[in-house]
């Protein structure tokens, strides 16, 4: 059981150098990407975010309201049997703390690509 595990911790570590480090020219912290400003309500724009990972999310909303930023993720707009339009999360986390961790990345990945911008 031991090697068992030796293995599959050597695997999980290997597949995490994979996934974090390879196939994005190396980088590691996210590149923003595509902003376009949009001011209407609560909504200041939209971007693109590169993830470490390799992985590429369209269509992000940057959001504020007095000191409160938050980042809107894409959904699925669909129509519930009264009529009332609802959205379906295509992206989801384990849990606040995660969600908080990723709004806060993002933030500050898009006030630099803001500042460069200015």
């Amino acid at each position: 059981m031991l090697l068992l595990l030796g293995l599959r911790l050597r695997f999980g570590l290997a597949v995490h150098e994979r996934w974090c480090g390879s196939g994005n020219g190396g980088h590691r912290e996210i590149i923003i990407a595509d902003w376009k400003p949009r001011i209407q309500n609560t909504l200041r724009g939209f971007f693109s975010a590169t993830l470490p990972s390799g992985i590429v999310l369209h269509n992000l909303m940057l959001h504020e309201k007095g000191e409160t930023r938050w980042i809107g993720v894409p959904a699925r707009e669909w129509t519930n049997d009264q009529g009332t339009k609802q959205y379906a999360k295509l992206i989801e986390f384990r849990d606040r703390a995660t969600a908080n961790r990723f709004r806060d990345a993002l933030l500050e990945a898009l006030d630099r690509h803001l500042e460069a911008l200015s």
